[in-house]
């Protein structure tokens, strides 16, 4: 047990000090000169704007995770760790990161997966409406990142519609029909990947729609924060102008507001996390 408490510990350390570093290249680099150019009142603004929408993403995966039972303490604390390494890596890859130390927290790999793919799940159906609305209006075309964003929400919307007939119709043919041991084999796997559905059916039940609301809240308000930023450096941003934005975030491209807007969310993000470790590493001195 404390071999993994080190391992835990010396993961997170390599992961973190690796995605600071990424920052640094790639976006403090770039956004002095655009802070510079940048209105101060603005600056204020998207940062309180910002840090307002960070709050309302944090709780919806909590009231995902209610159930497990992690306390606030614990979950901000890895909120605000995992958050960082989302901003710093590409194609949203800093997700395995947040599946791991939650994973950790819940003692369940399984359940923080579930937790983290119905929070992007969410996170996705309020922008990829957005997406199709401003592309539909625009070039008309649909860019990659959109396609892969249709992809994932149809396909999560299939398996969690399709899977109770189709576990049903499977269970009563493997027991009717089959008695060798990958017939059985068969069945206990059916049986796992129901307790997954389940699991899946519980974190959703009751709070689907909230969950939606959120998410809606969270995009048109870094939109507005786009727009804001925009206006400050007296750029004209339009529809077109964020659908860009967004394929720039998916694939790790150095777009100015993507630069801008990460800059500002890790600057939040670590003045946060160094308040809230901080507190917590004075407490244990007294």
């Amino acid at each position: 047990m404390k071999d993994q408490k080190i391992g835990y510990y010396i993961v997170n350390s390599i992961i973190i000090v690796i995605a600071i570093g990424l920052l640094i290249h790639t976006v403090y680099a770039n956004v002095i000169d655009i802070l510079i150019k940048e209105n101060l009142a603005v600056i204020i603004s998207a940062f309180l704007w910002a840090g307002l929408i960070y709050v309302i993403k944090a709780v919806r995966l909590y009231l995902i995770m209610l159930e497990r039972r992690i306390t606030i303490k614990r979950f901000i604390k890895v909120y605000m760790k995992t958050t960082l390494v989302n901003l710093a890596l590409p194609f949203k890859s800093g997700e395995i990161f947040r599946i791991y130390c939650y994973g950790k927290e819940m003692k369940s790999i399984k359940l923080s997966f579930l937790c983290v793919m119905i929070d992007r799940y969410f996170d996705t159906i309020p922008l990829l409406i957005l997406l199709l609305c401003f592309t539909t209006i625009t070039t008309k075309t649909l860019l990659p990142v959109v396609f892969i964003l249709i992809l994932f929400v149809l396909l999560m919307t299939v398996i969690y519609k399709i899977f109770p007939s189709t576990y049903h119709y499977m269970n009563k043919f493997l027991i009717m029909e089959t008695n060798s041991k990958n017939g059985v084999r068969a069945l206990v796997l059916l049986d796992k990947t129901n307790g997954w559905y389940t699991y899946a059916t519980e974190l959703i039940k009751g709070r689907g729609l909230i969950l939606l609301i959120l998410s809606s809240i969270t995009w048109l308000m870094e939109y507005g924060i786009l727009l804001l930023l925009a206006w400050g450096l007296s750029d004209a941003f339009k529809m077109i102008q964020f659908v860009d934005y967004m394929n720039s975030v998916f694939v790790g491209s150095n777009n100015r507001y993507v630069t801008l807007y990460v800059g500002i969310s890790a600057v939040l993000v670590v003045f946060a996390a160094v308040g809230i470790y901080g507190l917590s590493f004075r407490k244990r001195i007294k």
